[in-house]
């Protein structure tokens, strides 16, 4: 059994058709061209949605930035 981690999302890659995601996740770790490093994701994606062993619940990265002048703000992780 392997463990991918993307981002926050881990998917476990038991069953023999995830072998292809591997191989593709490898490659996207490797990529450094923008273009093709899209496309790779645009194919893991694909994978994963066709793979009815998985059941995606949702995404939990959050990018917030604020002025230290601004008071009261609560990060939505923390709300």
């Amino acid at each position: 059994m392997r463990l991918v981690a993307i981002g926050v999302l881990a998917l476990v890659a038991a069953a023999p058709a995830a072998a292809q995601e591997n191989r593709l996740m490898d490659a996207l770790h490797r990529e450094v061209d923008p273009r093709k490093r899209r496309a790779l994701w645009e194919r893991v994606q694909q994978l994963f949605y066709e793979d009815a062993g998985r059941i995606k619940f949702g995404d939990y990265a959050s990018l917030e930035a604020v002025r230290r002048e601004v008071k009261g703000f609560v990060p939505w992780l923390d709300r």
